[in-house]
């Protein structure tokens, strides 16, 4: 199948890709390497879908790992439907920006209540950093490049978080190490 697109130049798109876009599947999850074509594809059905009227606009979610793909798909879908459609109503998120949507919509719920902030790489690095600078390590060493330390401490916990840890399994796992390794004179454990 070939498409024409908005540039006038010619796009070949796979068997799997035409699947995608003339598909009639509730939910689409495009899985693909970089440059292969995940943002044509999924522009191209979701225009397809509100074209043919299967829904509408406030009922399509995007979502994509990058900013720079969710703006592009806002971009794509602006000069397919021009303005036959209120494309602005299209919800299109990175994964994280979704995230946030979520505990905004439910911040109450959640005990966050109106004022909440998430906290972001850089306010991590900061709380980190006055977390270290503060304190006297006895048995820890910091090294001369603070900078590392603080890093292998967020992705320590970020790794925690990746994989489920609960505060309550981490002091479990602490504590059961403690008690494993308290017969031993080393410094170094």
């Amino acid at each position: 199948m070939t498409v024409r697109n908005n540039v006038k130049k010619q796009i070949r798109i796979t068997k799997q890709q035409s699947e995608i876009i003339s598909g009639r599947d509730n939910v689409k999850r495009v899985i693909a390497c970089a440059g292969s074509g995940k943002t044509f594809v999924l522009t191209s059905s979701i225009a397809e879908i509100l074209k043919e009227k299967l829904c509408m606009p406030e009922e399509v979610l995007a979502i994509t790992f990058s900013r720079n793909a969710a703006e592009n798909m806002r971009i794509k879908l602006k000069e397919r439907l021009k303005n036959k459609i209120d494309y602005n109503e299209i919800k299109i998120f990175t994964f994280n920006s979704f995230g946030n949507h979520i505990i905004s919509e439910n911040s109450f719920l959640l005990g966050l209540g109106k004022g909440y902030n998430l906290i972001n790489i850089p306010k991590s690095w900061q709380i980190i950093y006055e977390v270290v600078r503060k304190t006297d390590f006895k048995t820890v060493k910091a090294g001369k490049d603070r900078r590392i330390f603080i890093d292998n401490i967020l992705k320590y916990i970020w790794d925690l978080k990746n994989n489920l840890i609960t505060p309550v399994q981490l002091r479990e796992y602490i504590n059961s190490s403690e008690n494993l390794l308290a017969g031993f004179k080393s410094l170094a454990l």
